[in-house]
């Protein structure tokens, strides 16, 4: 069966193991790299996405608090000029909120769009009653305006704050997902690479072996006896 390897000279037969070890090798830093660029898509979307998605959260946050003090700064004002004042860092403050918040939705998940359509869609409700709050403020109906913050206004930043906790408790838990995965992935992949490496480093080594005890070592033997018989007047031999 293998008679054609055996018909080769010594040059080729060593060159069989020579290249099974490079065709290692090769498959060794094929398997690496592709494993490496499932490890670094898996650290991607940990470390970038996940990320953004947290720190666009903890904007609209921050912006929504700063939107419902200058609210409040509103209502308590006595200043005309004061409460326009309020009211134009309101402005400000619930943009910041709307910007952070649409920037947020195309970084979600297929699953957790909904999630953040609806944190974007409740910026929105309490933009509104606040501006109801901040027109009635500017009126000198600060009683009213008071009860309109205090009751509406609150349950809004509540529901809003609460979908805010939501967003980044999960996008925390994800981050832990990422890189319990990523380190899943480099282990696994640490695994195969060992198993082809031996694997291939066992065939051509056993080729190798093959091939010396093949060509040198029967053949010394073979000599060796010759030699004894013809010492022992065994010319024939």
């Amino acid at each position: 069966m293998l008679a054609w390897f055996t018909d080769l000279r010594l040059a080729a037969k060593l060159a069989v193991p020579l290249s099974i070890l490079l065709a290692v090798v090769a498959a060794i830093v094929w398997q690496a790299t592709g494993s490496l660029a499932g490890l670094a898509g898996s650290l991607e979307e940990a470390t970038g996405r996940t990320a953004a998605r947290t720190a666009l959260a903890f904007q609209v946050e921050a912006a929504v608090n700063g939107a419902a003090v200058a609210e409040k700064n509103a209502i308590i004002e006595t200043d005309d000029a004061h409460r326009r004042d309020s009211a134009a860092l309101f402005d400000e403050r619930i943009a910041r909120a709307r910007d952070a918040a649409a920037r947020i939705v195309p970084l979600a998940l297929p699953e957790r769009r909904a999630v953040l359509e609806r944190l974007a869609a409740l910026v929105g409700e309490y933009e509104a009653v606040a501006r109801r709050s901040l027109g009635l403020a500017l009126q000198n109906r600060n009683a009213e305006a008071q009860a309109v913050s205090d009751g509406e206004g609150r349950k809004a930043r509540a529901d809003l704050a609460a979908l805010i906790r939501d967003v980044t408790d999960y996008n925390e838990k994800a981050l832990e997902a990422a890189r319990a995965d990523g380190a899943a992935l480099a282990a696994g992949s640490t695994r195969q690479l060992y198993l082809l490496a031996g694997g291939g480093l066992l065939v051509a080594v056993s080729l190798l072996l093959a091939i010396v005890l093949g060509l040198v070592v029967r053949p010394l033997a073979a000599v060796t006896d010759a030699m004894g018989a013809i010492a022992g007047g065994d010319l024939a031999t």
